[in-house]
């Protein structure tokens, strides 16, 4: 079920039921809730399912808010303060992942148990990144030359065929995303073409993501502030933030499940929604709280 609460301003998300302790998702950079419909029902098994369009993406407005990271794990630890009944599970994806990590180091509080699915961590390997995906990202850091890249990206055809190339970039097979759920992301991305500040907030997320990632000093800070029981899923496949750098995540808290998704890029949710409800339920269920 869609709603609209006020959080500092209009904001947008999925309600997938269930009862119990709330469970959080939270997508990546230009996500939005839907990223998460295929699994949402199934995590109910685990609590209050609730998944956020954050300030900025998908239905909801800035609003007087911005998009950088730090302020979304500010209005998360806000959200889950007020609906979440106590401590939270959290499951981010890619900036989300990101946000997440850093809700749960400065919040300890509030995150029982963090899920990190292929969040975004810095990489010692350079040939591992996708030449096409660097080339981009490296534009959108270039002031004026950003938001024309942004624009000329948002002409290149219909909603639908936008959503199927992106599809193809950050599945590791594009045609595994089921048609409803590509259809789904058709029809967000058409309402955001007539959102002025799509663009804005788009290219204001991505340049805070990068400042928190470097120098990765700064981004192991966080990882080791993080105290809440953690999971980290990554695809063997992704090519945006590339499995070399998950292992090194995962050398820097050894004490962390690591879950390697063969043969799955970056958005498991979107492409292996069995597999990723599975090894979510393990978790889950044995770092159960008393």
């Amino acid at each position: 079920m869609r709603f609209t609460i006020d959080q500092r301003g209009p904001l947008h998300g999925l309600d997938f039921g269930g009862e119990g302790q709330l469970v959080l998702l939270v997508h990546g950079l230009g996500g939005s809730s839907i990223n998460w419909a295929a699994v949402g029902d199934e995590f109910t098994a685990h609590g209050h399912v609730i998944a956020l369009d954050l300030p900025g993406f998908g239905r909801t407005p800035p609003a007087g808010r911005t998009a950088a990271i730090d302020d979304q794990a500010a209005l998360l630890a806000g959200f889950i303060e007020q609906h979440g009944d106590g401590s939270a599970i959290v499951i981010g994806n890619s900036m989300g992942g990101l946000i997440s990590m850093l809700l749960a180091a400065r919040h300890p509080h509030l995150v029982d148990r963090l899920i990190l699915v292929n969040p975004a961590a810095p990489s010692w390997s350079p040939s591992s990144i996708n030449r096409r995906w660097a080339m981009m990202m490296g534009i959108y850091l270039l002031p004026g030359l950003n938001k024309m890249a942004f624009a000329a990206i948002q002409r290149r055809g219909t909603p639908a065929q936008r959503t199927a190339m992106s599809m193809d970039m950050i599945a590791a097979r594009g045609d595994r995303v089921p048609a409803w759920l590509q259809n789904m992301h058709a029809d967000v991305a058409a309402e955001r073409d007539n959102m002025p500040w799509a663009a804005e907030a788009f290219l204001q997320a991505y340049k805070s993501i990068v400042k928190r990632l470097m120098p990765t000093a700064r981004y192991d800070r966080i990882v080791h502030r993080i105290m809440a029981p953690t999971m980290l899923i990554h695809g063997t496949l992704d090519s945006i933030v590339p499995f070399v750098a998950a292992q090194r995540l995962a050398a820097e808290r050894p004490d962390w499940t690591f879950v390697p998704l063969e043969d799955t890029g970056h958005v498991p949710q979107l492409e292996a929604a069995e597999t990723l409800t599975k090894v979510v339920a393990e978790f889950v269920e044995e770092h159960q709280t008393v």
